[in-house]
């Protein structure tokens, strides 16, 4: 099963805050940062990267950044949250996991879902 109970047969995708499909380097950033009292290991991420992609991967292009600076515009979101919009939208995803975005919210046809809540 996938987060918040959701089937292999579910789309699926992910905000930066909750781990699952984030930008690889925000999430290396956060999970090593040496502030952090609870912090992984460079080789612990680097696990735990690897180990993400066996899920589809959409990658940042030109076509990705200019729908996410539009989405960006049109809903008053940040450009980074239109982002992960924008890729769930490219790999077919119609549910993101967030808490960076209001539950319910639909940016033409992906629907925002509050993993905790």
């Amino acid at each position: 099963m996938r987060p918040g109970g959701w089937g292999e047969d579910q789309p699926f995708a992910a905000g930066a805050d909750d781990g699952g499909a984030a930008p690889p380097s925000e999430f290396y950033v956060q999970a090593t940062r040496g502030s952090k009292p609870d912090r992984l290991a460079h080789e612990e991420a680097l696990d735990l990267f690897e180990s993400w992609l066996r899920f589809p991967v959409v990658e940042t292009s030109v076509s990705l950044v200019r729908q996410a600076l539009a989405t960006a515009s049109r809903w008053r979101i940040s450009y980074w949250d239109a982002a992960i919009v924008e890729a769930a939208r490219i790999g077919r995803c119609r549910t993101v996991l967030t808490e960076d975005l209001q539950p319910g919210m639909n940016f033409a046809g992906v629907t925002v879902r509050n993993p905790f809540g």
